[in-house]
């Protein structure tokens, strides 16, 4: 039989008798393996500060600093993928990180294709450059750009002196963030890539984040070279069916927004959330005064990181909600989210 050393037991034991918390040894290991980053994070020589979108299809950015590393396509061999690829390494173990989220440095748009999300001790994830944008004209003649990743298809076969042949196929494959706006992309589409018609052949978004939920972050859009409509396609600025853009309305659509919508947050853990003011779904300059109440500080910490960005962190479960209240500075209107503070599970 196992016999625990008296000085973890002692420990453990310490830490069960606290109410507040109730940690877990675990707890206490992951606890010393981040003050062990912290310590030692700023001496590495590849950390930089980045920009990490907040919320997906929002360009909310937030100043973040990370470890940027090469990423190897094989680890027997050690080969390095090049510039287009890079692995992002953060300071927080508990990061919150997925796939698709973007981030910006290096005058350049980046979107997470890889990650180790779950159960992980540690928290990285492998970005990819976006080379291009999809641009069009949405159903309220807003013009989107979205940044993307494309890959062309090539195809090889022999010729009659058994020697490959090299040609592009026509084909492209485009990868981008599944959001708010990219979502209503449709089969035959078209769009431009400079001064390239092309029209969406396939759509695949079944990179969900659960088996059940309809919460894919990644949209792959197959499509292949089309005819270029010099009429009515602006192929100066990539934009196809110009003529064709619905005039937005004389009434824009304004309000203030909280995202994401969670309204649950387990004991331990910190959710990040963002305010804006939209008019026509885009955000605007607006700051917001945040707030919170229901419940006493002893439950939860409220931290403000500036005037569009929130965290909220679950101290110990309560069976009362806590209400975040965001007053918008401009014209004192306000918005709440009401939280509840969970268990450990």
């Amino acid at each position: 039989m196992t016999v625990l050393d008296p000085r973890l037991r002692n420990i453990n034991a310490a830490m069960l008798s606290n109410s507040t918390y109730n940690r877990t040894y675990n707890d206490y290991s992951r606890g010393m393996l981040q003050n062990k980053i912290d310590e030692e994070f700023y001496n590495a020589t590849d950390v930089f500060t980045i920009q990490e979108e907040q919320t997906p299809g929002m360009l909310d950015w937030v100043n973040i600093d990370v470890r940027i590393t090469h990423v190897l396509s094989d680890k027997n061999t050690s080969d390095k993928k090049n510039d287009d690829w890079r692995q992002l390494i953060f300071k927080d173990i508990a990061h919150n990180y997925a796939l698709g989220v973007r981030y910006f440095f290096d005058n350049n748009y980046w979107l997470t294709v890889q990650s180790d999300y779950y159960h992980y001790p540690t928290a990285s994830a492998t970005i990819r450059r976006c080379n291009n944008q999809l641009k069009w004209y949405d159903s309220t003649g807003i013009l989107r750009q979205e940044p993307c990743i494309i890959d062309d298809k090539i195809q090889r076969y022999r010729n009659e002196y058994n020697q490959y042949i090299i040609t592009y196929e026509g084909y492209i494959t485009v990868l981008c963030q599944l959001n708010k706006f990219t979502k209503d992309i449709v089969i035959n589409q078209k769009f431009i890539f400079n001064g390239q018609a092309y029209k969406v052949l396939n759509i695949q978004n079944y990179f969900n984040k659960t088996t059940f939920g309809d919460d894919a972050p990644l949209l792959t859009l197959t499509m292949n070279r089309d005819m270029n409509n010099t009429e009515n396609d602006d192929l100066a600025d990539n934009i196809a069916n110009n003529a064709y853009r619905v005039t937005p309305s004389s009434t824009p659509t304004i309000g203030n927004y909280i995202l994401p919508d969670v309204t649950s947050i387990l004991q331990g853990d910190t959710q990040q959330y963002s305010v804006f003011h939209y008019v026509n779904s885009v955000p605007d300059s607006t700051t917001f005064t945040i707030t919170a109440s229901g419940v006493s500080s002893n439950y939860y910490t409220l931290t403000v990181v500036d005037g569009n960005h929130f965290n909220v962190t679950n101290l110990q479960m309560s069976t009362t909600k806590l209400i975040v209240t965001c007053t918008n500075n401009t014209d004192q209107s306000t918005i709440q989210i009401s939280i509840t503070l969970k268990g450990l599970w």
